[in-house]
């Protein structure tokens, strides 16, 4: 029994490795063919369900923090720009930790729209879509991190700046 629960064990720690490393190379799948778009009637909409769903563990500005992994910035600016809308709300729909995928579609692409536009992408007039086919065919475009505040960064507490 020992061989074959330490084989067991390789192979799953052979899978993580593979799915890290196709994340970390770009690898998992091709970027979409457009830049992703969205509506500010998205983004706004994201920003309530964001703070309603997201930002007790990601915080209120989408810094992350710990473990949980910021959502601004060059890390997110790195693992991101030019891969596939569909990865990255597969990753989201893995949220929140207490009810996986409990959200409805909609939200979670409400609430991209809001992190696209946290770190500093244009909305449009083209709703970002649900669809798994149509999301495969969009790539998130190149981030440049918080534009809040007309700066790129948020603006700091009155009277501490």
């Amino acid at each position: 029994m020992r061989p074959r629960l330490a084989l067991m064990r390789r192979i799953g720690c052979f899978s993580v490795l593979m799915v890290l490393l196709g994340q970390s190379a770009g690898l998992a799948q091709s970027a979409g063919e457009q830049p992703a778009g969205f509506t500010p009637a998205q983004a706004s909409a994201g920003s309530t369900a964001y703070n309603r769903h997201c930002a007790t563990c990601h915080g209120g500005t989408l810094e992350g923090g710990g473990i949980t992994p910021s959502l601004t910035g060059e890390r997110f600016a790195g693992q991101w720009s030019g891969q596939s809308v569909d990865l990255l709300l597969a990753e989201m729909r893995r949220m929140p930790p207490e009810n996986p995928g409990g959200l409805a579609g909609d939200l979670y692409a409400n609430v991209l729209a809001y992190m696209l536009q946290y770190n500093g992408v244009a909305s449009g007039d083209v709703a970002l879509p649900t669809d798994p086919d149509a999301l495969a065919r969009l790539a998130i475009p190149m981030v440049s991190g918080p534009t809040c505040h007309g700066s790129q960064w948020p603006a700091p507490p009155a009277g501490r700046g």
